[in-house]
């Protein structure tokens, strides 16, 4: 898999440029609030960088990146009601790269994950999934476990009604608040890359808490700022575009995160597979600053950057970060 397979670049910079116009638009930091670590909750932070009008810090206890101060939460959204960034998410982006994401990400996720439950005794008889989308996910589930009650969280209108014509149960609003409708009733729950979004870290985690079992498990991906096309590029790294991404929490920050929501087990790994095709993209796209030995290593052939990949993989050093966390069964 490469990054442009999932991500053309065409359509992805006409994204950034909306986002970019967007949090212009329909963001004012008039009123907004410094914030603590959203990961670990340490109240000393270093500045890192600003990026279209939002600040970002490091946390100086474990090295989450985050945007602070923060507008407020009605801002944020009306940017995923209104914005135009956010409807040609839903209306142009996700349409055009549906079916390749389908059979490069989605049916190995979902083979991962079943692979997952086997491993850790779970029985998920009904399922959660957290920013459906146009619920892929939950549809190549359903071809896994036909008779699985599925269920769906989505706050864009046209997305959540797409979910409802697949015969899913659908909260149309953010996860944040899903727990206020549905609590302990999923064996599963399973939300991909929406933490990095939200403006209430431990907010959102603990409300995946609130809507598992006892003893159910929820699997989170998301963008962590450990891993290596982060910590290359920065600033410069396309991922990193506030208003949509304002938390990039470190493994340290991940584990953290997670324990203080109430999870009583945490594991964080990093299965990723573009860190080097992002960064060699980049380069290729812009003069971006690299060290000598970085544009080195990037030059090698592509067995060498394969077993690289490989390397920032198994030692968590992906920016592609997979949380998996348990509710502890009841006594």
């Amino acid at each position: 898999m490469r990054e442009y397979d999932i991500r053309p670049a065409d359509i992805f910079a006409e994204y950034l440029r909306l986002s970019a116009r967007d949090a212009a638009a329909l963001f004012d930091l008039t009123h907004a609030h410094e914030r603590e670590c959203p990961a670990c909750g340490s109240a000393v932070s270093s500045p890192a960088f600003t990026k279209a009008g939002f600040p970002f810090r490091s946390c100086n206890a474990c090295r989450t990146l985050f945007a602070s101060p923060l507008p407020p939460v009605e801002q944020f959204e009306a940017f995923y009601r209104d914005g135009e960034s956010a409807r040609y998410w839903a209306n142009v982006f996700v349409p055009r790269v549906m079916e390749s994401r389908r059979s490069a990400v989605v049916r190995p996720r979902v083979r991962r994950i079943r692979h997952l439950c086997f491993e850790r005794h779970v029985d998920p008889a009904a399922v959660l999934d957290i920013g459906a989308g146009h619920g892929m996910f939950l549809e190549e589930w359903r071809t896994c476990w036909p008779d699985v009650k599925a269920f769906a969280v989505e706050p864009n209108a046209v997305l959540a009604e797409r979910c409802r014509s697949l015969g899913f149960g659908v909260h149309e609003g953010v996860g944040e608040r899903a727990n206020k409708h549905w609590r302990d009733m999923a064996d599963l729950i399973t939300s991909f890359e929406v933490v990095e979004h939200v403006p209430d870290l431990i907010g959102f985690i603990a409300s995946l808490r609130d809507m598992l079992r006892p003893g159910g498990m929820a699997v989170v991906t998301s963008l962590g700022s450990s891993g290596f096309d982060i910590q290359v590029l920065w600033d410069k790294a396309n991922c990193i575009c506030p208003p949509s991404h304002v938390n990039f929490c470190s493994i340290a920050g991940f584990e953290a995160a997670f324990k203080r929501a109430g999870f009583d087990s945490v594991e964080v790994m990093t299965p990723g597979e573009l860190d080097v095709d992002i960064v060699r993209n980049k380069l290729a796209e812009s003069d971006v600053s690299l060290s000598r030995f970085e544009r080195h290593l990037l030059s090698q052939d592509p067995a060498v950057l394969a077993e690289f990949q490989q390397f920032l993989a198994r030692n968590r050093l992906s920016s592609h970060t997979w949380v998996l966390a348990r509710k502890a069964k009841k006594a």
